[in-house]
């Protein structure tokens, strides 16, 4: 199952939206990823580009919270802060031992399906509230 950018993901914040766009791709590199026959040799640099990506966008969205004072701003943070552990976790979890490619699909499933969910459901509720910075 293949993510895509769709425009109900928009949260009308060109900046975020990008972001978000970029992590469909690196989710995407990891899908990709496990139909190389050196897939275990670039699966380390994927995951430490999407781990880093993943913070510079949670940084981005809470410096915007910060900006207009969002009232979920601290709810919101601790979701971002639940799913950087948890995503540490598991790509320890594959650091740890030697990968393989339905160890990178069940990383990817699971990616993809917080991704869309955390856009369309806790990324929507900030719309409104950010709505100075709408494009």
């Amino acid at each position: 199952m293949t993510l895509k950018w769709k425009d109900e993901y928009s949260v009308k914040i060109k900046t975020i939206d990008d972001q978000h766009k970029k992590l469909f791709d690196l989710i995407l590199q990891l899908e990709s990823s496990t139909h190389r026959s050196d897939f275990s040799t670039i699966i380390k640099s994927v995951l430490e580009d999407l781990m880093e990506y993943v913070n510079i966008h949670f940084e981005t969205e809470e410096d915007y919270f910060k900006k207009c004072d969002y009232a979920a701003k601290d709810v919101h943070t601790q979701i971002h802060n639940d799913i950087k552990k948890e995503l540490n976790e598991k790509v320890n979890e594959l650091f740890s031992r030697e990968t393989n490619a339905l160890d990178v699909i069940g990383l990817h499933n699971f990616l993809m399906d917080w991704l869309k969910h955390h856009i369309l459901e806790q990324d929507q509720m900030y719309i409104d509230a950010l709505k100075e910075y709408h494009d």
